[in-house]
């Protein structure tokens, strides 16, 4: 379930990510990508300490935690708002 919220979230961030304005999308897109692939790395060494030092069920509560809080303030943030209509 950990992962499949994750998966969600980082769909989401990347969609929103590309729609941004043609000058900032290419930022947008790289930043996306260093900081998901920055998670990938440090993640493993991260849960290693974690479940080293037998605070694995610590280490996975708070990463959960983090994710869900993320996950609520990317939801309030990044609303997708409708453009003003044009009068007819």
């Amino acid at each position: 379930m950990f992962g499949f919220g994750f998966y969600l979230l980082h769909g989401c961030i990347q969609v929103h990510g590309t729609e941004l304005s043609p000058t900032a999308r290419g930022t947008a897109a790289s930043l996306h990508s260093c900081f998901f692939y920055l998670g990938q790395a440090t993640g493993p060494v991260v849960y290693g300490i974690g479940f080293a030092y037998g605070q694995g069920e610590t280490t996975m509560l708070a990463g959960a935690l983090f994710v869900m809080a993320v996950g609520l303030i990317c939801a309030r943030l990044l609303r997708h708002r409708t453009p003003p209509t044009a009068p007819a």
